[in-house]
This record gives C-alpha cells, sequence and structure tokens, in this order.
C-alpha cells in the first residue's frame, strides 16, 4: 500500500485529485471539504497542551504513538486507502503528528509512506 502525507496548504494539493484527500486533524480549514479521519487526528488535549507549552515535542509523540499503538495495525490499516494524501496543519519541516504517523506505519505495518 502506498500513502502520502501533506499539508492543506501545499500548493502540489491542487494537481492531485480531490477525492485522495483526507483530513486527519482535530480541526479543518473553512476551504477545505475532504474526508475526516478523525480516530487519526491527535486528541484535542494534546494539541493543546503542546500549543500551550505544557508538554515537549517528545511528550506530544509519545501520546500520539500511544494512541496509535492502543489502535493497532489493523484498524488503522483498515482506515487508510492505497494512494490517498493524509493532511494536516503543519508546513513540510514542522513538528506534526503526520511524521509520526507516517514512521509508525513504516515500523508496524511495513507501509511505504511519503510526504508530498
Amino acid at each position: 500500500m502506498k500513502i502520502y502525507t501533506s499539508y492543506y496548504a501545499n500548493p502540489i494539493l491542487k494537481t492531485v485529485s480531490q477525492d485522495t484527500l483526507r483530513a486527519i486533524s482535530v480541526g479543518l480549514p473553512k476551504e477545505m471539504t475532504c474526508t475526516k479521519i478523525k480516530e487519526l487526528a491527535p486528541d484535542w488535549a494534546t494539541v493543546s497542551a503542546y500549543k500551550d507549552g505544557k508538554i515537549d515535542w517528545n511528550e506530544y509523540t509519545r501520546q500520539y504513538t500511544a494512541k496509535l499503538d492502543a489502535l493497532g495495525v489493523t484498524k488503522i490499516s483498515g482506515l487508510l486507502e492505497n494512494g490517498c494524501v493524509y493532511l494536516c496543519f503543519e508546513g513540510k519541516g514542522k513538528n506534526c503528528h503526520r511524521h509520526i504517523l507516517a514512521d509508525w506505519l513504516s515500523e508496524h505495518a511495513s507501509m511505504d509512506v511519503q510526504e508530498l
């Protein structure tokens, strides 16, 4: 299975079929109408604590990874679709849960995940 990750403001998304876009963030930009996979979004408490400086990136990663571990490979694999692009807000090169998800999928499900 080949899946992709990216961020909502990435200009390359204009060249991608809109039917392949999937949101995995807590919120969604007003202009986006793509399918939302809420199970893969981080918990709002984790996002809020990180944004407020109450936890660091390592703790954010630990909490989100624990969520993925609790869901498990079978459940997460069932939420993913071949060729789809899983999106959130953070731009390329920034700390973001989609990178944690990509690493988790590579390690636990032997999936090839590419950042657009």
